[in-house]
């Protein structure tokens, strides 16, 4: 046991220096030991598995992760419960997430939660943290802002627990601000800010991050409730500190974000050049398929208030394709971007396909958001605009 004992606790050193390729070594080296003195199926060399599997996700071997854990939780299932299976299950829940499988990794991040729910931080991981972000790739903000706050409340928001406690705090911020909740995002932005002021910066390494998250959440509940130009000059400020930190993916979603500002006030090729701006980004740091549908969505929106109908139609049905292949069907990108290609679709003088459509995407955000949220109403206009054109 102390040899075990000994490689898991070099294993914890190298995860949080990120040393990555040592702690799979360290891992490994300890899940043989486990193996050889109490057998394959034992709850320490189980854990011991989850412990290689943490840093093969790091590594980028994801599939390899998911292969090793599923076969040695099938094995252990009979014989292992408590810490060790909620360990496993927690980095699975993890790992599945990231290949995209939202609904499983929701399932499995309950799993380990039932398990053992105070051996569910393991490594980096954190199955209340998994739990949160799939539920929001589903599209289920309202289920995903309560968890965050749950996660939010359990961690000490000084000390070690600091960026933990911060970043639940600001995903749940996003959710809010997708739900239309816009007093609560105005108010939790600044408790968010004034939160992170009091922490010191070598708890909160992020520090910068963390800022401009509130910000981008900010400014889009801003430009929800039709208020682009606070909107933009929360925005354009931040693209140029998220470029000057190193942030470029960030720096992207910011700057989407300038484009939607643009596309409000009614300056379509201000919007244009904007979106353009992204290609350069694009070239320095890949652009995930998730990303994409986003960007995907920016372009449409501009196409179409520039008149550019064919175009227009193009983009929104990749925007479309992309968020069905990664998004749930109430997220609310995944709507949006079915609104815009109806409102194309319409404009191009295919009003029964733009019907059938946003008669769908109406009754999806009315299931969801409500009555009076602000993708409810543009959904319920563009309805009227194609049924007028029928």
């Amino acid at each position: 046991m102390r040899q075990v004992r000994a490689a898991l606790g070099r294993w914890e050193q190298q995860v949080e220096r990120e040393q990555w390729p040592a702690a799979e070594a360290s891992a490994q080296r300890a899940e043989a030991a486990a193996a050889r003195r109490w057998g394959a199926d034992m709850p320490i060399t189980l854990q011991c598995r989850a412990a290689v599997a943490v840093a093969q996700v790091r590594l980028g071997r994801r599939a390899e992760a998911e292969e090793v854990l599923r076969r040695s939780i099938r094995a252990a299932a009979g014989g292992v419960s408590g810490a060790a299976m909620a360990q496993a299950r927690t980095v699975l829940a993890e790992v599945v997430r990231l290949g995209g499988g939202h609904a499983e990794a929701v399932e499995t991040a309950r799993s380990a939660l039932a398990t053992e729910p105070e051996a569910t931080v393991f490594g980096p991981f954190s199955a209340r943290r998994t739990l949160g972000l799939a539920l929001g790739d589903l599209g289920r903000h309202d289920e995903a802002a309560a968890c965050l706050a749950a996660h939010a409340a359990r961690v000490p928001g000084s000390g070690e627990g600091a960026a933990e406690h911060l970043w639940a705090r600001t995903n749940r911020l996003t959710h809010l601000a997708y739900l239309g909740r816009h007093q609560e995002v105005a108010e939790e932005a600044a408790a968010i800010g004034a939160h992170t002021d009091g922490v010191s910066g070598s708890v909160l390494a992020n520090r910068e991050l963390t800022v401009l998250s509130v910000r981008n959440s900010l400014a889009f509940s801003l430009t929800a409730q039709g208020r682009f130009q606070e909107a933009e000059a929360v925005l354009r400020p931040a693209v140029d500190e998220a470029l000057g930190l190193g942030y470029e993916p960030f720096a992207r979603t910011l700057q989407l974000g300038i484009a939607r500002c643009l596309v409000g006030q009614g300056r379509a090729g201000e919007a244009w050049e904007a979106l353009a701006a992204l290609d350069g980004m694009a070239e320095r740091t890949p652009v995930s398929a998730k990303e994409a549908g986003a960007v995907a969505l920016g372009r449409a929106s501009a196409l179409l208030a520039l008149d550019r109908l064919a175009d227009a139609e193009q983009e929104a049905r990749r925007a479309v394709e992309l968020s069905e292949g990664h998004l749930g069907p109430s997220h609310h990108r995944r709507l949006e971007a079915a609104t815009v290609l109806g409102t194309a679709l319409s404009r191009r003088g295919r009003a029964a396909a733009a019907v059938e459509l946003l008669t769908a995407g109406h009754d999806a955000w009315l299931a969801h958001f409500g009555e009076d949220h602000h993708g409810t109403r543009a959904a319920r206009a563009a309805l009227a605009g194609a049924g007028a054109s029928a």
